[in-house]
């Protein structure tokens, strides 16, 4: 769902259009949410979730997907943003 909405050029400035979207998309009597964007909306999709689940891989793997991804072809994802992505995978 969440990949579905968000757009890779959206700000700081841009969270709260983006969790008017999470507001209205959980609104439904049934859904599922998955993503990495928890900062932002985690308290919209818990307050309504039934179940949640949890996947916490070794901070090696996160990397080690991370460094692949950006070298595949047509991937959104950018070498010069991959530091960001390490530091989160790896804290």
């Amino acid at each position: 769902m969440l990949d579905a909405i968000r757009r890779e050029d959206w700000t700081d400035a841009d969270v709260p259009a983006f969790r008017a979207l999470m507001s209205e998309q959980h609104a439904v009597d049934a859904w599922i949410s998955d993503g990495n964007v928890a900062a932002a909306t985690f308290d919209i999709r818990l307050a309504r979730a039934d179940l949640v689940v949890w996947l916490e891989p070794p901070s090696w793997l996160c990397a080690w997907r991370a460094v692949t991804r950006v070298f595949r072809p047509g991937e959104p994802h950018r070498l010069g943003r991959l530091w960001r992505v390490l530091s989160f995978s790896t804290a």
